[in-house]
């Protein structure tokens, strides 16, 4: 289940599951008959690496690196009881120098192997607190369940401290390390123990599908052209202008992945089609997929979407400024979700986790309907307000219903916010009272040396 496969690689195929989210709009131009005589093979190749800080590898003598990325993932997938018990022996040497952390890693190993859940995640809490305590910015995370329990890796890129008033608390923003074939479903967590994370990797998967097609001034959608002022405000214009002018390409792009998703759904296409950020490296590949599908009445993909995908990528990979760019869009695009997580550790702290915060107009949201609300709200009454709302219309317009879903849409009625028409000017005033008069008192969040930017991933 959990297979030690390169994450960052990802092309397209006819594969078994596992798509990204897209934006629904297709334009792709007719230009079939110009790429088929002069698009190339294969795209030029990726230019954008990210490795970890040297003098963050290694630290006190372990190899922190190594160990997230390599080892606690080998005793994940390792299948025979003797290669597991290596493998677990390898961890434990890995951090031999230190017996406190050899303690804490054998009770982690030793509660995953066993089976039980809830070991797993205190161990885990545990090991986190050591390897911060001595400065170094690495992270696990627990998840599945028995007998597929597993560990994700994350080398942490910073730890910004969110302020509610006279209150404090920190969100990690990490990266991840390992090599497991694990996605996460979501933005950010705040777990009951150790504390609130921010996905990179997921972040920027929603910087790039849900806000830089937005990013394309033809785009009429009022969402897109409230975050075109947005973003056009707080980017550097260097940044800006890379995104704005490739931002039809990827929009084109990102809708072709959607109508291919879309059959899959309506008429039981088995044509999956992954494309990462700067687009594909076999562009012939896409091109005979679809002549094979030609006068099919349920086709994979067709002619246009590849013409979409396949000029998308040219036009990506022909952007050498594109990375720093997007990686400008992805820390941005974080800081809504730093809030978010940082409003759930603040209730977790006032009431329990699994409690929601007393709410005085909730009659009828259910307890985590209510929990949501308080941290959507928080984000809604921040600087960060346009760019949450497009995370909240995405999880809206997925249509699976869902306590996020409950909160969501009480509290765009009364605020009287919309993802088809334009926000209310004092969209972020509405929500502030709306969490005061809902939840009794409440601050509003600010984040403190919040990166300007964010990896993009390791290669």
């Amino acid at each position: 289940m959990f297979d030690d496969v390169g994450r960052s690689g990802v092309v397209a195929g006819v594969l078994a599951g596992g798509l990204l989210l897209a934006t629904p709009v297709l334009a792709a131009a007719a230009l079939g008959a110009w790429w088929l005589l002069r698009e190339p093979a294969t795209a030029p190749p990726r230019t954008y690496t990210f490795a970890v800080p040297v003098d963050q590898t290694r630290i006190g003598g372990v190899d922190l690196l190594a160990l997230h990325r390599e080892r606690f993932p080998a005793v994940v997938t390792a299948r025979e009881p003797g290669a597991r018990a290596a493998a677990t022996r390898a961890v434990t040497e890995a951090v031999a120098g230190d017996a406190a952390l050899v303690t804490v890693a054998t009770q982690l190993l030793g509660s995953l192997e066993a089976g039980d859940t809830r070991a797993t995640h205190d161990a885990t809490d545990v090991w986190n607190a050591a390897l911060s305590a001595r400065g170094m910015p690495y992270a696990l995370q627990a998840g599945g369940s028995p007998p597929h329990g597993y560990l994700k890796g994350y080398w942490l890129a910073a730890e910004p401290t969110v302020r509610a008033g006279e209150r404090a608390t920190t969100v990690r923003v990490g990266l991840r390390v390992d090599r497991l074939n694990v996605v996460e479903g979501w933005l950010g967590l705040a777990e009951e123990v150790g504390g609130a994370i921010v996905v990179v990797d997921r972040v920027r998967d929603f910087a790039a599908e849900s806000l830089w097609p937005r990013l394309d001034p033809d785009d009429p959608a009022p969402l897109s052209v409230a975050v075109r002022a947005d973003l056009g405000s707080r980017l550097e214009p260097g940044a800006l202008a890379v995104l704005t002018r490739t931002a039809a390409a990827q929009r084109e792009l990102r809708a072709a992945v959607t109508a291919v998703e879309g059959r899959r759904a309506s008429c039981n296409s088995n044509f999956v089609l992954r494309v990462p950020w700067d687009g594909l490296d076999d562009l012939a590949q896409l091109r005979s997929w679809a002549a094979e599908f030609q006068g099919e009445p349920c086709p994979g993909i067709t002619d246009a979407e590849v013409d979409a995908v396949n000029g998308g990528s040219l036009q990506l990979r022909a952007e050498p400024d594109l990375p720093a760019a997007l990686e400008a869009l992805t820390a941005l695009a974080a800081r809504h979700v730093a809030l978010h997580e940082a409003q759930h550790r603040l209730d977790h702290e006032d009431w329990g986790f699994g409690t929601p915060p007393p709410c005085t107009a909730c009659a009828g949201l259910s307890e985590g309907a209510t929990t949501e609300a308080s941290a959507y709200l928080a984000a809604f009454a921040s600087g960060e307000s346009t760019v949450a709302v497009v995370q909240a219309c995405e999880v809206l317009a997925a249509g699976e219903g869902g306590r996020a879903v409950r909160a969501l849409d009480r509290i765009f009625t009364l605020t009287g916010a919309s993802c088809d028409a334009p926000l209310p000017d004092d969209f972020p005033a509405r929500a502030g009272a709306l969490a005061a008069e809902w939840f009794t008192h409440r601050d509003l969040l600010t984040l403190e040396a919040f990166p300007a930017t964010l990896p993009l991933g390791l290669r």
